[in-house]
């Protein structure tokens, strides 16, 4: 996978966006693949103060440190490698994503930003840099790029970032309009699913909401999100028994979750 296409993956599934990052794993019980990159973060940091000017091992640095949740790490590390690579608009554009994933939204706008100057004809430029408005609460900017990202190359976590955008400014018939094409494109994208059911609970149509919830769910059964927007539209609509089933399926996924679901929803039943 190039590295480009990872950067998409990596902001998509953490946009994902709620706006919330990964956890770094319990350092207690430390997986496999944790070790490794803390190994990595050891012999990398290292080797960038014998060699400071030696790119790929920032990149290594800022990679490893990205693994363990570690993004201002991360970022600290990727700047070096925009230094030495100051025309590298993938450089770049990692930059900006470290920044998001740490909530540093103006220097990710900042980094982005130069990233679509450097190459203004790269859709995943603007994508990013339409993440980092979406940070920042820039909705109308955040808009501006993901129209621009659909306009260079369509695609459905494009359309799905500009129903985000949409909605987070309560344009809710135009982010149905979004997330519906994103489906049209790809109709395995959960969270277009989940976006496209938190509109219809808000625009009001509750059972359009309940259909496309339970796509979501149908699409990833372990996703406690999923199954609480789920059961928020069971009971806009007055359905007892999904809201039960919903609450029953999050004790399971999400303790935490399931206790905010039955103090705000099933406890006034």
């Amino acid at each position: 996978m190039g590295r480009s296409a990872r950067i998409l993956g990596l902001i998509l599934a953490t946009t994902a966006l709620c706006g919330q990052c990964v956890a770094a794993q319990d350092s207690s019980h430390p997986s496999h693949d944790t070790k490794s990159a803390q190994i990595a973060v050891r012999r990398m940091e290292k080797a960038v103060r014998i060699r400071p000017s030696d790119v790929n091992a920032w990149e290594v640095l800022a990679a490893s440190y990205d693994s363990l949740g570690q993004y201002t790490e991360a970022a600290e590390a990727q700047l070096h490698v925009v230094k030495l690579k100051p025309h590298d608009e993938e450089a770049t554009q990692s930059l900006g994503f470290f920044y998001l994933l740490a909530q540093q939204y103006d220097k990710a706008v900042a980094a982005e930003r130069k990233a679509v100057a450097l190459k203004p004809g790269d859709a995943l430029a603007w994508q990013a840099l339409g993440y980092a408005y979406k940070g920042s609460g820039l909705y109308d900017q955040a808009i501006s790029a993901a129209q621009r990202a659909i306009a260079l190359k369509p695609n459905d976590e494009a359309w799905n970032l500009l129903g985000e955008a949409y909605f987070s400014k309560r344009e809710f018939s135009s982010a149905v309009a979004a997330d519906l094409s994103a489906l049209n494109l790809n109709e395995k994208n959960e969270n277009a699913w989940q976006g496209l059911g938190a509109a219809y609970v808000n625009a009001r149509q509750y059972h359009k909401a309940i259909s496309a919830e339970q796509h979501a769910v149908a699409l990833d059964p372990a996703d406690a999100t999923a199954w609480f927007n789920l059961g928020v539209a069971y009971w806009d609509a007055y359905n007892k028994q999904g809201v039960m089933q919903a609450y029953e399926r999050l004790k399971g996924l999400d303790k935490k979750r399931a206790v905010e679901f039955y103090n705000r929803f099933v406890a006034q039943n």
